[in-house]
């Protein structure tokens, strides 16, 4: 009978198929059972047993059975569906949700196993226990594939990871409910509720081996992706680097490019390739260990030890490298050497240090001293906090060492300081009544002592060391922008001042000497009276710019009248002609060509007239420019410096004396170069004893009136007569055939032939062509 023979059961069946089986079973019994009670079956049975059949005796043990069975299918349907509506979690909750059903589940199924007539077997109740356990497995294979949507590899890597967890933890909680379950006190004289465990459990434990495989397999790909994107913290490059990505790269594309399910318990082939893939990892890790070990053996006898260390240490959690405890070591014994090297070179040049740029002596030598004992604190430091190295027996000698080091870098430091604090405070007064000013190898200064800044950079530098300053420097640094602003706008001054003197033209150099004199005088309270703690600084600034401001702007105004009502005027009396010739296409008679050359002459003089009475103009504006100027820095400079006496009289138009206007040009020519280097060094002036200037030039600076209006009447007169002797040349060209000069081939005037037999007569003659060209010249030489 079918009772009597071995289920067979599908791998993947739960415990809903286990609860059908039953039902189904139950259905097919309870239709037997009424088909025997109908009344044909019945009277058979009669009959049999009237005979005395020996069928009877058999069909009564199969009644008996078929009566077991249907009452055992109707128990045990009635049993398993009391669990149902703890089963549906299996079925409709992730892993996640599932474990919170997974006690009322075993406590059911431990309440059939005591309470059922026929339940109550180890074998039935391990077939309901395997179904549990296959429905949990197939559970979780949908929620990692998202319901067979996905695979591990298309998914987030991370989002798999916490999938696979979490199936392991099901795992996981899953025997411990069934132990804490079976170890609960139930029923009295019951059989205890145990059975194969591994029978039981076996399969989920082979799953959660193969899920335990490939998160093992997920954190290598990701440790090996993490080491690669950071280059292996540095220590393997080029080459090397790409060698060992592509090996890696091969080895994960092999294994992820399979076609069978990785999910699969049963399937062997994902354990063939899982450890082939795990023997190349740990090939290329052997490799990589290699090469690491070999690049940096040397590293280790370096300052840049220790960091490499905390670099291989990084890598040692992924790649596994040998000899740590020697690199460890080595490490070890080079903070040993370093730290008497430092004290070494800190005996050699404790004398004459290496300062540091920009650093004064004292706080140079200080901050050098500093630098060592933070080169050696970071060092000893490193050491003590390191998890390793601070648990060698050789630290404890480094941080003796190190004590030993700091105690003489200390001494010295209160060595410098004391130097320091015991300075001569006599020396900054010294420094700071010296004026503002000061001649150096003709050059104009700003005097500041290089004692003040030195001191005011030593303060600042100890002030960022946290170390003490005397009075004297401290306040000294509070002044710094005060003598910062004094030196700047003293700079500026010096500047403006030479740049304005400079840029005065010669020709009216003459004329400013008196106002370069009082400006240069107005210098003089910088360069004697004025100290760098006199507020009346200030003032004097502001007096000596405003002086040359107004300097800038008189030497302005007059280049301004020089070069366009002088020169520009000069220079267009130049292109005035005084001939007139006839046009291309006419020709003149000897009475035209006298009327238009001499009306040429009338227009032309009236002309040079107009433009050397605006020279003259221009000439007295800049004259009086000069004086109204003058009597303006008179009240700047005040009296006492005041070293012109005659200069207040306003210069007046005065006729050239007989030196200025010797007719034959060699009167005797004054020498104005002396004057002129004034301006090139105009600090000259500052050196003449009293700060005027001597009787010779004070008398060339009276003459500077006379002898400009002198200059300009010549410059006139020099161009009259370079327009004269264009027009008398121009002249002599158009008659004269020159050597090398051809003639125009057009005639100039209108002559007539007259036929007086036997001779010929030209009107007019060539005498008085000769006389109409030499009243021409005459016109010409009369203007």
């Amino acid at each position: 009978m079918e009772s009597e023979q071995l289920r067979r059961e599908n791998d993947s069946s739960g415990p809903q198929d286990e609860l059908e089986y039953w039902k189904r079973r139950g259905a097919q019994f309870s239709q037997l059972l009424s088909h025997l009670q109908e009344r044909e079956v019945q009277w058979t049975l009669y009959c049999l047993s009237q005979a005395g059949s020996k069928v009877l005796k058999c069909w009564k043990e199969t009644d008996k059975k078929i009566t077991f069975c249907y009452n055992e299918a109707r128990d045990n349907s009635k049993f398993i569906q009391a669990m149902e509506q703890c089963c549906h979690s299996l079925y409709l909750d992730d892993p996640v949700n599932m474990k919170e059903s997974i006690v009322s589940l075993l406590q059911t199924v431990r309440l059939i196993y005591s309470v059922s007539q026929f339940y109550n077997t180890s074998e039935r109740t391990s077939t309901l226990m395997v179904k549990i356990t296959n429905q949990m497995i197939e559970t979780c294979k949908s929620y990692i594939t998202c319901r067979g949507k996905e695979t591990i590899w298309t998914q987030d890597r991370d989002l798999v990871r916490t999938k696979l967890t979490n199936c392991l933890k099901l795992n996981h909680i899953y025997r411990e409910t069934y132990h804490s379950v079976k170890s609960q006190p139930f029923l009295p004289d019951q059989i205890p509720f145990a059975f194969s465990e591994n029978y039981v459990f076996g399969k989920f434990d082979t799953f959660c081996d193969r899920l335990s495989k490939i998160i093992a397999m997920f954190n290598l790909i990701d440790d090996y992706n993490h080491l690669f994107e950071r280059r292996l913290e540095g220590l393997l490059l080029g080459e090397a680097l790409e060698d060992a990505m592509n090996t890696f790269d091969e080895a994960k594309v092999e294994i992820i490019m399979k076609k069978y399910d990785y999910l699969d318990q049963r399937n062997a082939d994902f354990n063939e390739d899982f450890q082939v893939f795990m023997q190349k990892t740990d090939t290329l890790k052997e490799t990589i260990a290699s090469m690491i070990e070999h690049n940096f053996d040397s590293v280790w006898e370096t300052p840049q030890g220790i960091r490499f260390l905390v670099r291989f240490e990084k890598v040692s959690e992924k790649i596994p490298l040998s000899t740590m405890d020697e690199k460890y070591q080595r490490v070890s014994k080079y903070c040993e050497k370093e730290i008497d090297r430092i004290l070494k070179l800190f005996r050699k040049q404790r004398d004459d240090p290496p300062l540091p740029r920009n650093f004064p002596p004292i706080s140079g030598r200080i901050k050098w001293c500093r630098s060592l004992g933070y080169h050696l604190q970071e060092l000893v430091t490193t050491v003590t906090t390191h998890p390793v190295l601070a648990l060698l027996p050789s630290t404890k000698d480094i941080e003796n060492r190190y004590n030993s080091a700091k105690i003489i870098l200390a001494e010295y430091e209160q060595e410098m300081t004391q130097i320091w604090l015991s300075q001569d405070v006599g020396v900054a007064d010294a420094c700071l009544i010296q004026p503002i000013l000061a001649l150096q190898n003709d050059r104009l200064v700003a005097n500041l002592h290089p004692t003040i800044p030195l001191l005011i950079r030593e303060s600042k530098c100890l002030a960022k060391m946290n170390i003490e300053l005397p009075i004297v420097a401290a306040t000294l640094l509070c002044k710094q922008n005060h003598f910062n602003t004094i030196q700047d706008s003293l700079n500026s001054l010096i500047k403006m001042f030479l740049s304005t003197i400079k840029k005065v033209k010669l020709e009216v150099r003459p004329l400013f000497l008196p106002q370069l004199v009082r400006l240069t005088a107005m210098l003089k309270p910088g360069l004697k009276s004025i100290n760098w703690t006199n507020p009346k600084w200030v003032e004097f600034y502001e007096n000596c710019k405003d002086a040359i401001e107004t300097f800038d702007v008189l030497v302005a105004r007059v280049h301004d009248i020089y070069a366009n009502r002088i020169l520009h005027v000069l220079l267009s009396m130049q292109d005035i002609t005084l001939q007139s010739f006839p046009p291309d296409d006419e020709m003149w008679t000897v009475e035209e060509f006298l009327e238009n050359n001499e009306e040429a002459c009338r227009q032309a003089a009236i002309e040079l007239n107009r433009k050397s009475q605006m020279v003259e103009e221009a000439v007295e504006e800049v004259l009086d420019l000069v004086h109204r100027a003058s009597q303006t820095f008179k009240r700047m400079v005040g009296a006492e410096n005041d070293f012109f006496v005659d200069e207040d009289k306003k210069p007046e138009k005065s006729s050239p004396t007989p030196e200025a206007d010797d007719g034959d040009g060699q009167g005797q020519q004054q020498d104005w170069s002396i004057l002129w280097s004034c301006f090139e060094n105009p600090l000259q002036l500052l050196s003449h004893h009293g700060g005027g200037l001597p009787k010779g030039m004070q008398d060339m600076v009276f003459n500077a009136v006379s002898e400009m209006r002198r200059y300009y009447s010549r410059k006139v007169i020099d161009v009259l007569i370079r327009v004269t002797r264009t027009a008398l040349d121009s002249l002599r060209r158009r008659f004269i055939e020159v050597e090398g000069v051809k003639l125009p081939i057009k005639p100039i005037f209108i002559l007539q032939s007259l036929l007086m037999i036997p001779n010929i007569a030209i009107r007019p003659t060539l005498d008085d062509l000769q006389e109409a060209l030499t009243q021409a010249g005459k016109n010409i030489t009369g203007v």
